[in-house]
């Protein structure tokens, strides 16, 4: 727990402490340094404070634990690499204010299914969301007009399930390989469409269930010789 009155966490200063699981930042604090908690792989949940108007490069960077990031609404910027390698994030709550998304803040976010980006934000840095391969949803705000580079989103990836292309509402043909262009204009939301499998599994059951692995079988019991399995 950081004493009321710190204002500035500095560069690396909580990097590679991998056992380092929470950690209380006072709403003093304004400025957390680049890589600040760089590798901490057991940090799953913190929160910002309120006063912040960055979040500096590397900060969050391979926190694999981390599922969830509240950006507090003061925060203007999100640097490069900033999220980078946060397999486990799955939920991002975007500042309304927010404005620029630096080149590859969300690399790697593999667990990332969808980007509800504000109207405000008008410049995303190269590759900011490559292989962030279970994004589904996308949603460009019209206020976005430039890129450093073309923005690649990778096709997403779903157990049992077939991924048919993207999908807009002037495009309803699916389509892989998504690449928005540089300088593009925003105000357009792109949807996955997946055809999703069914499999029924047959077998013999001899004198013991306990004998089949039952725990991806739904409502087993002994008197069925048919069984759906949920994937």
């Amino acid at each position: 727990v950081l004493p009321e009155g710190v204002k500035t966490i500095g560069k690396e200063a909580f990097a590679y402490c991998y056992s380092m699981e929470e950690i209380t930042i006072p709403a003093s604090v304004t400025v957390i340094g680049e890589g600040a908690f760089c590798e901490c792989y057991q940090l799953k949940n913190i929160d910002l404070p309120d006063n912040l108007d960055k979040i500096d490069e590397r900060v969050f960077e391979s926190c694999t634990r981390l599922e969830g990031i509240v950006i507090p609404d003061s925060v203007r910027t999100i640097d490069i690499f900033a999220f980078s390698g946060c397999i486990s994030l799955k939920n991002v709550v975007f500042p309304e204010k927010l404005e620029y998304i630096g080149m590859e803040a969300f690399c790697c976010c593999e667990n990332l299914s969808h980007l509800d980006l504000p109207d405000s934000i008008t410049e995303i840095g190269v590759d900011a969301f490559i292989e962030c391969t279970k994004l589904t949803a996308v949603t460009l705000p019209a206020s976005l007009t430039y890129f450093d580079d073309d923005i690649y989103v990778e096709d997403p990836v779903r157990l049992g399930c077939e991924f048919l292309g993207w999908v807009t509402e002037d495009n309803p043909t699916p389509f892989k390989n998504l690449r928005i262009p540089a300088g593009s204009l925003g105000n357009k939301t792109y949807i996955a469409q997946w055809y999703c499998y069914t499999y029924n599994v047959n077998y013999v059951l001899d004198s013991s269930l306990n004998s089949f692995s039952n725990r991806n079988v739904i409502n087993p019991s002994s008197n069925k010789n048919t069984y759906t399995v949920d994937t």
